[in-house]
């Protein structure tokens, strides 16, 4: 069975998310895709270490898009963290 991401085949929103989760930047993004919703966290590092709360968002995911731990529907998932990253502004390395 081939893996529901595949960097070879990705949308241009693909893309975004993918460029925006793994920038180099003080901020810290995580991601919790779950069967029933997708959560967003961003932090940022201060100097000394610390790390503070910046973002929290989740949206709903539609039944059936996430069954056993497996992704069956990604546009669905892409879209939600799509909505996520614009709603709570959070933005890559530009």
């Amino acid at each position: 069975m081939e893996h529901p991401f595949d960097p070879r085949r990705q949308t241009d929103a693909e893309q975004r998310v993918f460029d925006m989760l793994w920038s180099r930047s003080k901020s810290i993004i995580a991601l919790d895709i779950g069967s029933s919703n997708v959560k967003l966290l961003e932090m940022d590092e201060t100097k000394d270490g610390q790390v503070n709360l910046v973002n929290f968002g989740m949206v709903d995911l539609p039944p059936e898009a996430i069954v056993d731990g497996s992704i069956m529907n990604t546009a669905s998932v892409v879209d939600a963290i799509s909505e996520l990253l614009q709603k709570h502004r959070v933005r890559g390395k530009e």
